[in-house]
């Protein structure tokens, strides 16, 4: 406690009275005494102590449960297989029967079979070479040629031996300028291709030649095509025109395909013609 002066009267008076006790002035609020913080708790000893003791005790604890698991699998472990013996002896069931429901594809390669004993057949034509030949002549004398399809020197007076597919080849010539090769079967007789070699055209009647040769063709094979209509034929054989004189072409008229293409390192013009339409496929067995 401290003794203060009062400013009205200038008496002392303790400082923790209310008002001065000689003139009545209230003194100010009184200053708070200082106060000591409460004492702290004292920290317990031994903490580090029972947390260890607790962690040894739990490591104890631990093992007598390890123990207890290792000592029993022995008793269980063998029945464990024992129990899943039956759930995978039953998957192989399936595999036993799925070859089984596979081999009805082995039946597949039957129904094909009979694909594989088919061919093509060449198509042919209505007539037989000694047909066509008098057909060819008959035309060659009404355009006025000079020369008669008559058959090549080479050609051998007795049958001719068929080829590997079948067809008989018979050669023919018509004049020194053009010949001709005829392809037909061998047990039909009948045409199947024809192929002319028209060239040599030396003279200015080789060249006219040359054309009544392929007109005598046309008429054999065409006999209901007009004059017009084959002059039209020549032209798409592009004989008629000059900036695409003996491009190759490939064109039908009535039912005949006529083929065309020029060599020019042996001079020759070739044509080719044979029935317009697909091989026909036939069974072999």
């Amino acid at each position: 406690m401290a003794l203060v002066t009062c400013p009205d009267c200038g008496k002392k008076h303790s400082d923790q009275a209310s008002a001065c006790p000689q003139c009545g002035r209230p003194n100010a609020a009184p200053k708070p005494q200082f106060q000591t913080p409460p004492p702290q708790a004292p920290k317990k000893k031994g903490g580090c102590l029972k947390i260890a003791l607790y962690a040894f005790g739990g490591f104890i604890l631990l093992g007598i449960i390890a123990g207890l698991v290792v000592d029993t699998p022995p008793e269980t472990q063998p029945t464990e297989p024992q129990a899943a013996a039956p759930e995978t002896s039953a998957p192989t069931a399936p595999a036993v029967s799925s070859p089984q429901a596979a081999a009805p594809e082995a039946t597949e390669p039957e129904t094909t079979e009979p694909e594989t004993k088919k061919e093509e057949k060449s198509l042919e034509f209505g007539f037989t070479r000694e047909e066509f030949q008098k057909k060819f002549n008959a035309a060659a004398k009404e355009l006025q040629l000079s020369h008669q399809l008559v058959a090549s020197k080479s050609n051998d007076k007795g049958p001719a031996t068929p080829t590997p597919d079948g067809s008989v080849v018979w050669g023919g010539t018509i004049g020194k300028n053009s010949a001709c090769s005829i392809f037909s079967n061998a047990k039909s007789k009948k045409i199947q291709t024809i192929l002319f070699f028209v060239g040599g055209a030396q003279t200015q009647q080789d060249t006219l030649d040359a054309f009544l040769t392929i007109g005598s063709l046309m008429m054999a094979m065409n006999p209901e095509l007009t004059a017009s209509q084959r002059g039209d034929v020549l032209k798409e054989l592009n004989l008629m025109d000059t900036a695409n004189f003996g491009a190759p072409s490939s064109f039908t008229r009535g039912g005949v395909m006529y083929e065309s293409s020029l060599n020019k390192a042996v001079g020759l013009f070739f044509i080719t013609v044979k029935p317009a339409g697909e091989p026909i496929i036939i069974d072999v067995r």
